[in-house]
C-alpha cells in the first residue's frame, strides 16, 4: 500500500501509531520539558520476544513454518534463524553441474543466464543481531565461495559480497519483513548491470535512457512481525521507507508501457514483481540503459518464475540475450525434478517430436496406468534421453506423483510440485532424470499416475514420451 508524505495516517495502524505518539508527547511532558523548552520524546525499545517463539513446535501452520525460529535483534529488528543466520550456501557439487546444463542449455539458445543470489539479512545486517553465536566470518566466506562455485558453471553471478555488513544510511533489508526495500534493490541492481555491463552481448541490446525519481512513502507491516503477532501477541510498528519509479527519457516514455522487445527478461520471487513495489526492474532498467521485462512472481518459490517464463510463447519465440534470476540466498537452488523440467520446457516438451508412446486416459482414484511399452512390439526406450510430457484436461494439480517402471522390474518414484501461483497450462513435462545412473541400460516398461488429491475424477490426462533431439557432430 503506498501513501505520499502528504496523506494524513489512516485506519487501525494510522491510529496506533497518532496514539503511540501523543503518549509519548505526554510522557515527555511529564519528564520535566519545561515551558520554552524543546520536547523531549523517549521511545521505550520494544519488549522481548515471548518464549513461545523459540519453539518449533507453534510454528504449526504453512506461513508460520516459513519463520522458525523468529529471534530479537537490536532496533525492533527481527530475524529468523533457519533462512536468515544460514553458514552454508548454494547446491552442493552435482547440484552444481545440474545448473551449469542449464546454463548450457540456455546459451544453445542465445541466452545468457545470470543468476542474482542474495546474502540473506544476517550476512548484510550483522551488527543488528543479537549475540547469538552466528559465526558472520564462516557464513561471508561460504557465501563467497558459494557464488564461485556457481560462476564456473558459465553463469553470469554478480559479486555481491560488496552488501555484506552495510552501514548505509538507509537498509538494506526491512527490520521485521524478509524482503529487500528499495534501497537494497538499488544498490543490488547495479551490481548486476556492472556485471552485465561487462559481457560482450551487452553491448548488442537497444539502449534507452531511463531516469529513477522519489513518488512517495511506501509502507511495510512485515512477514516477520505478523508471525510474532500470532505466536506471541506482540506487535510492532509499521516501517516506512521512499518509494522510486523509474520512467523512460524523452519520446521513450510509452514505449515502455507499450512492452517494446526487451532483450533482457527478469524471473524472480517477490523480491521482484512489480506490484511490491520496490522498483529493482525499474533500477535496472536505469542502470543498463536498456529495457527489462519483469516476469517476478510472487510465492513461486526459487524457481516457479523461471519455469512458466520458460513455458511461455514469448520465451519461443524470440529468447532474451539475458535472462536475469534472481534468487534469495536461503534457497539452496537445488531441488528434485528442477532442472529436468526447466530443460524439457526449453525444448518444448514433446511438442512437434514424433511420439513414441501416446495416450489419453480418464482418471480415477488410486493408481492410473497411462503409458505402456507393450501391446505386441516392446520399444527400445533405453537411457535417459527421454521427455514425458502430461497434459491435464483441467487445471493441474499443485503435486505430481508417478512410478516409472522398467523392464527389469526397477523402478523410478517421481514427484513433483507445481506453485499455484504459476501457470504452465495444464503441464507438467520433465526429462528423465540422471540421477539414476543404474538405470542407464534399462528399458522404459510403463509409468503409473497416482490421482492427484486436488483433481476431479473424471478429468483427463495426456500422456506423451519421445526422444530428445539428439545433437550433430558438428553441433557438439
Amino acid at each position: 500500500m503506498r501513501r505520499s508524505r502528504n496523506q494524513c495516517l489512516c485506519g487501525r495502524s494510522g491510529r496506533v501509531l497518532l496514539l503511540t505518539l501523543l503518549l509519548l508527547s505526554s510522557a515527555s511532558r511529564a519528564h520535566g520539558a519545561g515551558p520554552g523548552q524543546p520536547p523531549v520524546y523517549r521511545i521505550d525499545p520494544a519488549p522481548p520476544l515471548c518464549a513461545r517463539a523459540a519453539d518449533r513446535s507453534v510454528y504449526d501452520t504453512a506461513f508460520l513454518r516459513m519463520f522458525t525460529c523468529l529471534v530479537q535483534g537490536r532496533d525492533g529488528w527481527l530475524f529468523r534463524t533457519d533462512q536468515e543466520l544460514l553458514e552454508s550456501f548454494g547446491p552442493d557439487a552435482a547440484g552444481c553441474q545440474e545448473l551449469g546444463r542449464l546454463a548450457g542449455a540456455l546459451k544453445e539458445r542465445g541466452v545468457q543466464l545470470v543468476l542474482v543470489y542474495l546474502p540473506p539479512r544476517g550476512l548484510v545486517h550483522p551488527s543488528e543481531l543479537p549475540d547469538s553465536g552466528y559465526d558472520f566470518a564462516a557464513a561471508a566466506a561460504a557465501y563467497g565461495e558459494a557464488l564461485e562455485r556457481l560462476r564456473r558453471q558459465g553463469i553470469v553471478v554478480p559479486d555481491l559480497t560488496p552488501l555484506l555488513d552495510e552501514h548505509e544510511k538507509e537498509p538494506f533489508y526491512f527490520r521485521r519483513d524478509h524482503h529487500w526495500t528499495p534501497y537494497g534493490a538499488r544498490r543490488t541492481a547495479r551490481l548486476v548491470a556492472d556485471a552485465i555491463r561487462e559481457h560482450p552481448a551487452w553491448r548488442q541490446l537497444e539502449h534507452r535512457r531511463f531516469t529513477t525519481s522519489r513518488t512517495g512513502l511506501l509502507e511495510k507491516y512485515g512477514t516477520l512481525q505478523k508471525a510474532a503477532l500470532q505466536i506471541c501477541g506482540q506487535d510492532y510498528p509499521l516501517q516506512y521507507v521512499d518509494e522510486f519509479t523509474t520512467s523512460a527519457i524523452g519520446d521513450e516514455d510509452d514505449l515502455l508501457l507499450a512492452g517494446g522487445d526487451p532483450r533482457v527478461v527478469l524471473v524472480g520471487t517477490s523480491f521482484s514483481r512489480s506490484a511490491y513495489n520496490y522498483n529493482f526492474a525499474g533500477f535496472l532498467r536505469q542502470y543498463l540503459e536498456a529495457d527489462v521485462l519483469n516476469n517476478g512472481v510472487a510465492g513461486g518459490g526459487f524457481d516457479g518464475a523461471l519455469l512458466q517464463y520458460l513455458a511461455s510463447e514469448s520465451f519461443r519465440q524470440k529468447p532474451p540475450l539475458f535472462l536475469i534470476w534472481e534468487v534469495p540466498g536461503y534457497y539452496p537452488l537445488q531441488k528434485a525434478m528442477f532442472v529436468e523440467q526447466a530443460l524439457a520446457l526449453l525444448q518444448n516438451g514433446c511438442h512437434g517430436r514424433q511420439p513414441l508412446l501416446h495416450r489419453t486416459v480418464t482418471l480415477k482414484p488410486g493408481i492410473n496406468e497411462v503409458l505402456f511399452n507393450g501391446g505386441g512390439r516392446i520399444l527400445p526406450v533405453t537411457g535417459r534421453d527421454y521427455i514425458l510430457d502430461l497434459r491435464f484436461s483441467q487445471p493441474a494439480p499443485a503435486r505430481l506423483r508417478a512410478t516409472l517402471w522398467y523392464m527389469n522390474g526397477r523402478r523410478e518414484k517421481v514427484e513433483i510440485r507445481q506453485s499455484r501461483s504459476i501457470d504452465l497450462g495444464g503441464r507438467f513435462t520433465f526429462q528423465f532424470s540422471r540421477n539414476h545412473p543404474e538405470l542407464d541400460g534399462t528399458t522404459f516398461l510403463a509409468m503409473d499416475l497416482e490421482q492427484p488429491d486436488d483433481t476431479a475424477a473424471g478429468g483427463t490426462v495426456t500422456a506423451t514420451l519421445c526422444r530428445q533431439p539428439v545433437k550433430r557432430d558438428d553441433e557438439m
